[in-house]
């Protein structure tokens, strides 16, 4: 046998060369991996990985990990720095301290800019400003004070002017009825009494235009018609229905033929003669050419002309009324100036004996 050779002739492997030493400490890794695997529970060991999936030089991330959030978590919670910075409800503890008082200040302010901008809008004139603002107040759930009792009384009080304002204009009776009944109930009748008077007087002043265009408005078109048809009309036919047309604002000089007046007369709509009747107002009519229809109307009495027609005779009738309104409120609106003349004059008069 050689040197280096075993018995049975074969070399000497390094491995079988080992150091007792170093069998030894594997037997002890050994026994301590299988005690191990007897006290560790299937979960442990699942939850163990296995040091053949990971790196010897990096870690192996999750597919989901984002490189730019590396170094940005917060420390741990349990370290003593964490715990100087946070509270134990995860806020900062300056944030804790000022919060509640935040949101108190906030609030009040909040309700008192409610507050001021409700009294601007009640010492305003604008009704929608003013709804929005009260309701406004009314969600905010602040307490009255007086300001929203005194807002709601304003804007009743503004309705009642716009509605007493707005039935003037459409000069209709019975909503001018309403808004008068309306006002008259509220606690701001002596505050609108200026505008309850012209509404009053307005009112009276349509009834009776009502009443003598009755029988105008109830006239129909056949009647208009068999005026229309006369080719050469008595002069009394002539004369009332250009006196009539004048109250209606049309010139002398343009009917003074009977075929001017025909085609006023063929027109129908709103420049038909019954709707022109409908909407006529005494006020819209001048002293001069009040005086003018006056003088044609007195040529012919009521009996000629309803001998010649029926029609003609219903608008001599109202022309007549016309002309005789026109000058009685001009009559009474004279007196009235006098006597606020008057009143004027005796008020001076006390006021010189006052001072001597």
């Amino acid at each position: 046998m050689g040197c280096g050779s075993s018995k049975d002739g074969t070399a000497d492997s390094p491995k079988k060369a080992a150091s007792p030493r170093k069998s030894n400490a594997k037997a002890e890794q050994v026994e301590v991996d299988v005690s191990n695997s007897k006290t560790d529970s299937p979960e442990r060991q699942r939850a163990t990985p296995s040091p053949t999936n990971v790196s010897p030089r990096k870690e192996q991330q999750s597919p989901d990990y984002d490189a730019s959030y590396a170094g940005t978590q917060s420390p741990h919670p349990e370290s003593p720095k964490h715990e100087d910075v946070k509270g134990k409800a995860g806020k900062s503890k300056y944030e804790d301290k000022d919060e509640t008082s935040f949101q108190e200040a906030n609030d009040k302010g909040y309700k008192r800019r409610v507050r001021e901008r409700l009294k601007t809008s009640t010492g305003g004139s604008d009704i929608q400003d003013l709804e929005k603002m009260i309701a406004l107040f009314e969600r905010s759930r602040l307490e009255d004070c007086g300001d929203l009792t005194r807002a709601k009384e304003r804007l009743r009080y503004l309705k009642l002017k716009r509605d007493l304002r707005d039935s003037m204009r459409r000069r209709h009776v019975g909503v001018l009825n309403r808004t008068i009944a309306d006002v008259q109930a509220s606690p701001y009748a002596y505050q609108l009494r200026t505008q309850l008077e012209k509404a009053e007087k307005l009112r009276d002043h349509l009834k009776e235009l009502n009443t003598y265009n009755h029988d105008i408005l109830q006239m129909e078109q056949t009647t208009i018609s068999e005026l229309r048809s006369y080719q050469r009309p008595p002069s009394c036919v002539h004369d009332v229905m250009a006196a009539t047309y004048m109250l209606l604002g049309h010139s002398e000089d343009r009917l003074t033929e009977w075929a001017d007046i025909q085609c006023q007369m063929g027109k129908l709509g709103r420049e038909g003669l019954v709707r022109q009747v409908e909407t006529f107002d005494t006020n819209d009519v001048d002293d001069q050419t009040a005086s003018r229809v006056q003088e044609i109307l007195g040529y012919h009495d009521l009996d000629q002309v309803r001998a010649a027609s029926n029609g003609a005779a219903s608008f001599h009738v109202w022309s007549s009324q016309m002309v005789e309104k026109i000058n009685k409120d001009k009559q009474r609106e004279e007196d009235t100036r006098r006597q606020e003349e008057e009143k004027q004059s005796v008020a001076s008069s006390k006021g010189r004996k006052k001072k001597g």
